[in-house]
């Protein structure tokens, strides 16, 4: 199992995401879960839009991952930034990892004002010639 250095509790991770569509992040965010939650850390998943789709909810579901959809609506009224920085100061993650553009934005700053020790980010984009 996978320990803080501190404490004998699992590490804890949050992930952020703005969603869970059949796309590259997205199925790199459920392999690493999975992998993680076979090691004993204890995960959430933040997706930040109400498209979650079933096989990522389930396979997150099967590895013991909390899936937690915060709604669109939500995030645009703020209420859903709120909740994730309440949830955070109460769970107290090790981790908050953010993927993606929005969500690394929203994410990052949420993790900022709940005390989170160490914020990781990675954003996606394609390149293309001009």
């Amino acid at each position: 199992m996978m320990t803080r250095n501190d404490a004998r509790r699992p590490l804890r991770v949050a992930y952020v995401i703005d969603k869970l569509s059949l796309h590259g992040t997205q199925k790199f965010l459920v392999c690493l879960a999975q992998g993680l939650a076979r090691r004993g850390v204890e995960q959430h998943v933040y997706c930040l839009k109400n498209d979650v789709h079933p096989a990522h909810r389930d396979a997150l579901r099967a590895a013991g991952v909390k899936l937690i959809i915060v709604g669109r609506l939500n995030i645009i009224l703020l209420r859903g930034v709120w909740r994730m920085i309440a949830a955070w100061r109460a769970w107290q993650p090790d981790i908050v990892f953010t993927l993606l553009f929005n969500s690394d934005q929203l994410g990052r700053v949420a993790a900022k004002l709940a005390g989170v020790p160490v914020i990781l980010h990675q954003v996606s984009f394609l390149e293309t010639d001009t």
